[in-house]
């Protein structure tokens, strides 16, 4: 069974944090919510397919703190 990484819970609390300030607790979130989130530009989470990985145009914060460590 795969092992996550080190700092994947502190990054998916401090994610859920961010989002429930900012856009509200919800299941997905779209490219631009995830921008404001982590600071990245929307290019770039659209256009790194190898880093983050994301096929549709929404993404969960699960998904975006496994990408993020």
């Amino acid at each position: 069974m795969p092992r996550e990484k080190e700092l994947y819970r502190d990054t998916l609390e401090r994610l859920r944090y961010i989002a429930e300030k900012q856009c509200g607790l919800k299941l997905l979130y779209n490219y631009e919510e995830a921008s404001k989130m982590t600071g990245y530009n929307i290019g770039t989470l659209r256009n790194n397919p190898q880093r983050f990985g994301f096929q549709d145009a929404r993404v969960t914060l699960e998904r975006l703190a496994r990408a993020l460590t």
